[in-house]
């Protein structure tokens, strides 16, 4: 299904005008390049809502296929959106809270689909932010990561009362003494090695998917 003009509200028209106009200006009359123009628009219309739902969806509204629209949509963050990985990243874990994105445990790794390609490439740096590196299966939309650096993350971006409230809960439902280690083991440790150590902890006490099940209603998103 193409755009349709005629279901779009003037006000949403005229914010799009705006903000083409806008960059635009910043060039001598005809000389943006062709690849920018086009990131552009597919940037604007997502902006504005123009253009929403799935990959496929949004790619059949424009009539190209979605490896060019993933790439229109990463170029575009780096061209003319400002850098939002934090928020990305909580957008993310919301997602999780509210279902719409579904993890799933495999082993000692935590499984999620993610299809926005900026998305993906915020959270590998967010993840490399923390000191773990992902591996080749961020080059599709099948996200995998270990139990622990997905728990760092997941402390990195909440906020220090979120993760007090979390840890709490896990001392509760473990009988693990997590303020001990805080006070203790946690001494000079990294984020990633302080989410090893409360993992090795309680692991026997509480599956994976029962802490994931605990972390994610205990972010203030």
């Amino acid at each position: 299904m193409k755009i349709d003009r005629t279901a779009i509200p003037p006000e949403t028209k005229i914010r799009f005008f705006d903000g083409l106009f806008e960059e635009l200006v910043k060039y001598p009359f005809g000389s943006m390049p062709k690849r920018d123009m086009e990131c552009l628009l597919v940037s604007l219309l997502e902006k504005n809502q123009i253009i929403a739902g799935s990959s496929r969806g949004i790619a059949n509204a424009l009539q190209i296929n979605e490896q060019r629209l993933n790439g229109y949509l990463l170029d575009a963050r780096y061209k003319f959106q400002p850098d939002t990985k934090h928020e990305n990243i909580r957008r993310i874990f919301a997602a999780m809270k509210s279902g719409a994105v579904k993890p799933d445990c495999e082993g000692d790794k935590i499984t999620f689909a993610l299809e926005n390609p900026v998305y993906r490439a915020d959270l590998a740096q967010a993840l490399k932010d923390i000191g773990y590196f992902a591996d080749a299966s961020f080059s599709v939309e099948l996200v995998k990561i270990k139990n622990y650096a997905f728990f760092a993350l997941l402390m990195a971006h909440c906020g220090p009362e979120a993760e007090a409230g979390l840890y709490k809960k896990l001392s509760e439902q473990s009988g693990a003494d997590i303020k001990a280690l805080q006070d203790n083991a946690f001494q000079n440790a990294s984020r990633l090695e302080k989410a090893k150590i409360i993992l090795k902890t309680i692991n026997n006490t509480i599956p994976v998917a029962d802490i994931l099940q605990t972390a994610l209603p205990a972010l203030a998103l």
